[in-house]
């Protein structure tokens, strides 16, 4: 789920083995951009996916679900790269 990664990793389409392979070999070969992702997608993790702010966001939905009120909404965008098929950093994608 791209929406997951956000800008801390390389996205590939599902079913994807070559393009897969060629995520990780980038990865391997590339110190910084590794560190740099892994370091984004250990902070994006804590400030996003903790337990406690898990309990705040199915305790404002149950409220609004008791209370009557409409579902908050978001756009979503997906995209799988660019049109040759290589693959961008999240970032990177427009």
């Amino acid at each position: 789920m791209t929406e997951a990664v956000g800008d801390t990793g390389l996205v590939v389409p599902p079913r994807s083995p070559k393009q897969m392979a060629q995520a990780c070999l980038t990865l391997l070969k590339d110190d910084d951009l590794r560190r740099r992702l892994g370091a984004a997608a250990r902070t994006r993790a804590l400030n996003n996916f903790t337990v406690d702010g898990a309990i705040s966001a199915f305790d404002e939905i149950y409220s609004r679900v008791g209370a009557a009120l409409p579902r908050p909404t978001a756009a979503i965008t997906l995209t799988t790269g660019d049109p040759s098929g290589d693959l961008l950093p999240w970032d990177a994608v427009e």
